[in-house]
């Protein structure tokens, strides 16, 4: 059989529309990946938004306010302040964390601390799903074809995906996995 210059053209045309549609494929992956994540994390920020609003409508109370209200009503500001996303998620998990060591000393009523632990709870299925989501995205970005993909990219058009924050939180905390 001989080789022509039509079969060597037919053989570079589909080479590059298969690394085309692999190049497009592994697009449309992080595209979900990075979807999912942004779902996840908007939905973790809404729960702390209410979270946050009840303890603004707790905290604001006329009233005389013990050392550890005025400290966390200063972390609830502190948090409306912060621009950055990243950060904005650490402050509410400073938050979280406040409200969990000072829990004794805020001198909340029964229904407010019910209520709170309601938040706290559903708060941490929250995280799990954001981590888990987090973790997720980061170890595809860093598998081997994507990591390439980000490579060839970077110098064409540049790279839209970024490394996410991941917690440094429990992951085991309850979940039960059956296999």
């Amino acid at each position: 059989m001989e080789i022509t210059k039509n079969n060597i053209i037919n053989i570079l045309i589909w080479v590059f529309i298969l690394l085309f549609m692999a190049f497009k494929s592994m697009d449309h992956t992080l595209a979900i990946y990075q979807d999912s994540f942004d779902h996840s994390f908007r939905t973790l920020q809404k729960k702390f938004k209410s979270r946050n609003d009840y303890l603004n409508v707790v905290l604001f109370k006329p009233g005389f306010k013990n050392l550890e209200q005025t400290a966390l009503s200063r972390l609830i500001v502190k948090q409306k302040n912060q621009s950055n996303l990243a950060k904005n998620l650490l402050v509410n998990l400073e938050i979280s964390d406040y409200l969990e060591a000072y829990d004794e000393k805020l001198l909340f009523n029964g229904k407010e601390s019910q209520r709170l632990d309601k938040f706290d709870t559903s708060l941490d299925g929250y995280l799990i799903s954001y981590n888990a989501k987090a973790v997720a995205f980061n170890k595809k970005l860093n598998e081997f074809p994507y990591n390439f993909y980000g490579y060839v990219r970077s110098f064409v058009g540049g790279w839209p995906y970024n490394h996410v924050h991941e917690l440094s939180i429990d992951m085991n905390k309850g979940l039960i996995v059956e296999r």
